[in-house]
């Protein structure tokens, strides 16, 4: 059957795929261009639809909520680092890849090591590795440059899957963090499935 290559703009973010005759959609690849800000970026299916659809939120945290966010970003940077840097030593001297399994399990014993890493949503952490993982794949097959070292004067981010958060009644409640006061600017329908907190270097 025929196919044909589609693209969608929906504000920073770009999605691409193939779908046939049908438009059943048979290839689907998302990538999300995030502009720095003070911002969640929810990530939810809608009934019967194959693409799945970014909405954008500024949101106030509280006092405490800064806190527990500042400590989110930093765990999440740290382990981010670690980790790509016994990637980068390994692939360096053997020319091979630590694979998301054995770095979840080095996790575990790393939390024994620096106890203040339990302190903020194992999810966000665990989701870090996924992304370090997704970066060598891209690195691997060509698509993206060898991954780098994240900065704390730079955009930070961290993300929180459906087990990390709660949304019900335009409540939305973090894992660690409470009920957050978030600028609803426009609607959206569906269940969110993962959400992306992000802040830029003038701390918004």
């Amino acid at each position: 059957m025929p196919q044909s290559a589609f693209s969608i703009l929906c504000g920073n973010a770009e999605f691409w795929g193939i779908v046939n005759q049908k438009m059943d959609v048979i290839s689907l690849n998302g990538c999300f261009f995030h502009r720095p800000n003070a911002t969640i970026y929810f990530l939810f299916d809608e009934i019967e639809a194959a693409v799945k659809k970014a909405y954008r939120y500024r949101f106030y945290p509280t006092d405490e909520q800064k806190v527990v966010l500042a400590q989110t970003f930093g765990c999440c940077r740290f382990v981010y680092n670690y980790f790509l840097h016994r990637k980068k030593e390994l692939w360096e001297k053997e020319e091979k890849n630590l694979s998301y399994i054995e770095c979840s399990k080095a996790l575990t014993f790393l939390k024994q090591e620096h106890l203040w890493l339990k302190e903020v949503s194992s999810v966000c952490l665990q989701q870090c590795l996924r992304h370090l993982q997704g970066a060598f794949e891209g690195f691997f097959k060509k698509r993206a440059r060898f991954p780098r070292y994240k900065k704390k004067d730079q955009h930070q981010s961290c993300a929180f899957m459906q087990n990390a958060f709660t949304y019900k009644n335009r409540i939305l409640t973090l894992a660690k963090m409470g009920p957050l006061e978030v600028r609803w600017s426009q609607e959206f329908t569906g269940t969110p499935t993962s959400l992306t907190v992000s802040k830029d270097s003038a701390d918004r």
